[in-house]
């Protein structure tokens, strides 16, 4: 009899809740959550913690798993890293459908994580990576790194004494470090039927993470970002989110977040950076002194952009506030 195979392909874990003070960051939750009482009206602030990232990390796997080699090197050559290392390695592999062309494309996704538990550790280890391809094409490889030396919100909140709220400034210096860390774009051509690439990194940090995505140049550019929607967090600041289902590739560099305070059809101007990449959310807060609602009223779109810099088409219009 064959044995059952089970394809999964959700995520999911038991830190979905909602942290309350003192603990904002130190409770076991996906997000920081600050209530800010000391205003009128009172509103909620979430920050998201590094175990976010990783899961938006972890959405970039492949739906095949692919065979890893872990060693380290010794007095006779190199030996295999035991299942009781603090270092460990998951690949995968996504190979788009064949038939007309789409923006889905070739993908290999590399996992490597450093972890011991609990323990306080700080140590770094060198590790190099090589990965065999078999194809020819265009291809391009961005690293993205989790780890409490760039990617540490926590770390930001206790620097300024551990506010309970935190001012606009405050809460920008945090979001500043709630992404993922990632790297320039590196392109390579392969010519034959084989291609090594091979790369040395000489920071694993523990606790970190390290994700290497590599991905061939699609036949086409990103899909459309569909279902943006604006949300009011209080006044002058609002979040943006959308849904990236019909995009149709994970190869995403950036998205570009739009806004026009005059019509439908613009002029736009971008208010994002190029850091919003995996995550498909973005607190949009002005630069000012004094904020209003005046300030977000307007007109937003958003757009994808894939690793080689061929941008999707924008989203539909979406009003704020909405006059409907």
């Amino acid at each position: 009899k064959q044995p059952l195979l089970i394809n999964y392909t959700l995520l999911s874990n038991d830190n979905a809740f909602l942290s309350y003070v003192p603990h904002q960051f130190t409770q076991r939750t996906l997000t920081a959550r600050f209530q800010m009482n000391n205003t009128n009206t009172p509103y909620v602030q979430l920050v998201l913690k590094p175990v976010f990232m990783v899961m938006g990390a972890l959405s970039l796997l492949g739906d095949k798993q692919l065979h890893t080699n872990l060693t380290v090197p010794d007095k006779l050559g190199t030996v295999v890293v035991g299942n009781d290392s603090t270092v460990g390695v998951l690949a995968s592999l996504h190979v788009p459908y064949k038939g007309i062309p789409t923006s889905d494309a070739w993908q290999v996704t590399i996992l490597i994580y450093s972890s011991n538990d609990t323990s306080l550790s700080t140590r770094a280890d060198s590790i190099t990576v090589s990965l065999n391809l078999n194809g020819s094409g265009d291809f391009a490889v961005v690293e993205y790194y989790i780890n409490n030396m760039v990617s540490n919100p926590y770390g930001v909140w206790v620097k300024q004494g551990k506010p309970s709220f935190p001012s606009v400034q405050q809460f920008r210096e945090m979001r500043f470090q709630e992404g993922l860390m990632s790297s320039k774009v590196q392109y390579f051509r392969s010519k034959k039927n084989a291609h090594v690439f091979k790369n040395p990194y000489s920071q694993l940090v523990q606790p970190g993470v390290i994700l290497i995505h590599v991905c061939a140049k699609s036949k086409l550019p990103p899909d459309q970002v569909t279902e943006v929607v604006v949300h009011n967090i209080t006044s002058g600041q609002v979040l943006l989110t959308w849904s990236d289902n019909c995009v149709n590739t994970k190869c995403i560099l950036y998205y570009d977040v739009e806004f026009s305070n005059k019509t439908e059809s613009g002029p736009y101007a971008k208010i994002n950076n190029n850091s919003t990449s995996i995550i498909t959310s973005y607190n949009f807060v002005p630069n000012v002194k004094v904020l209003s609602d005046a300030m977000v009223t307007g007109f937003y779109r958003i757009r994808a952009v894939d690793y080689f810099q061929r941008p999707g088409a924008y989203s539909l219009p979406v009003q704020y506030p909405n006059t409907l």
